[in-house]
């Protein structure tokens, strides 16, 4: 199982630390975001092959990492993908940045895909093991009590067997407590719709957008998260982050 990386974004609402560096990069208790990212996926979850799509303001940072990074995981491959945009107005969105890779490195599914920044807490080997269990398009999901967290992310509304039926990304009425960050397994039956998606919706962005096309035509199930997930979206979950980083090398973990 290969793995794509999805860290092309701008981080505009992290401004003015991600003005010179990439989300992914920022520091988290002496670290990059990525490293710790890459432990879990390296370490929990077996996975050695990765493809990283970035911007083209932002790829030689990312090589910069990878070759100091490298090391940490001797038996890791990892391919960099530059999709060329240069500004925020210009950027291809998550669908696009996600088909670019496909395409440029010839991907088959199972692909795992991953956007890089999240702080991850849960367990990501349960996720792989789930799947390799049971072979089919799977989502991460958690029960969110906070509606005004569930309109700020994407909401899957699924039946008794686990299935997806729908899912909508921040919507003012989400259709249940089922939130699903972005970290999904696809088979390729999710991976040929892609250019179907891109050619009837050409503004697609959300990396759950691809989920909310999904549930309608193929099977899409979710696996219920075992931890916690944060997710960096502004100056204060970045403060948030480092300081979870902080107390677990306070506690000795």
């Amino acid at each position: 199982m290969k793995c794509v990386l999805l860290c092309a974004g701008f981080a505009t609402r992290l401004s003015p630390l991600t003005d010179d560096l990439p989300k992914p990069l920022l520091d988290v208790g002496g670290r990059p975001l990525l490293d710790d990212l890459m432990d879990r996926l390296v370490g929990e979850a077996g996975l050695h092959e990765f493809v990283l799509v970035a911007n083209g303001r932002f790829a030689g940072h990312f090589a910069r990492w990878w070759a100091d990074a490298r090391p940490q995981w001797p038996d890791t491959r990892l391919e960099l993908i530059d999709d060329g945009a240069r500004s925020n107005a210009t950027r291809l969105g998550a669908v696009r940045d996600l088909q670019l890779a496909i395409e440029r490195c010839r991907l088959r599914g199972p692909l795992f895909v991953a956007a890089a920044d999240n702080l991850v807490r849960f367990d990501v080997g349960a996720f792989v093991a789930d799947f390799r269990t049971r072979p089919r398009n799977l989502i991460l999901s958690y029960e969110e009590p906070d509606v005004r967290a569930r309109q700020r992310s994407g909401v899957a509304e699924v039946d008794a067997s686990g299935r997806v039926l729908r899912f909508v990304e921040k919507s003012e009425t989400p259709p249940g407590r089922l939130v699903s960050p972005p970290f999904y397994i696809f088979c390729d039956d999710a991976l040929a719709e892609i250019p179907r998606l891109i050619e009837a919706q050409p503004d697609v962005d959300a990396p759950g957008g691809l989920v909310a096309w999904l549930a309608p035509r193929v099977v899409v199930e979710h696996h219920p998260m075992r931890g916690r997930r944060h997710d960096i979206g502004n100056l204060e979950s970045y403060a948030a982050a480092r300081a979870i980083v902080e107390a677990e090398r306070g506690g000795g973990s």
